[in-house]
């Protein structure tokens, strides 16, 4: 496992609770950098990321045809265990050409690449339009892990 290190300025307490934000917070920038390749690989094009922190979208292919929404998850979105979720995802809507979801809670860890027009024609729940899928990608959820399993691709 590869390691990233870096100063934490002088006064504030390393706690475990401190490491785990950390590595929550950097899960994002990581699923970005990851996508790269695997977007690579799946439409045989090269793609750069987009501007850090900027709305619209995080990759999108050189010639620009290709635009690519990245999401992450890495826990279950309750106590139950039977979901995962992404979130933010509706501000994408007729912006990107495609939404690219990585699974980091499971292992091996799953990506699915899926078509804008099908993945914003699913299911959300809530007024904010969270999409969650089975975390056993069993019959939860029936229509969003269908749908995530027909555009997987091998990471």
């Amino acid at each position: 496992m590869n390691a990233i290190s870096f100063e934490v300025p002088k006064g504030i307490e390393i706690t475990e609770d401190l490491i785990k934000r950390c590595q929550l917070a950097i899960l994002p920038e990581l699923a970005e950098s990851h996508a790269l390749s695997i977007c690579k690989k799946h439409f045989g094009v090269e793609f750069k990321l987009g501007e850090y922190n900027s709305k619209g979208f995080d990759l999108i292919s050189l010639d620009g045809s290709i635009v690519v929404e990245v999401k992450q998850t890495s826990k279950p979105h309750n106590k139950a265990h039977v979901n995962l979720q992404i979130q933010s995802t509706w501000p994408k809507y007729g912006i990107c050409t495609h939404m690219l979801i990585l699974d980091y809670y499971n292992f091996p860890n799953r990506c699915s690449i899926i078509p804008h027009d099908e993945f914003f024609e699913s299911t959300f729940h809530g007024a904010t339009r969270i999409w969650r899928w089975d975390i056993d990608y069993g019959n939860r959820m029936w229509g969003n892990t269908t749908l995530f399993k027909k555009y997987e691709v091998q990471i």
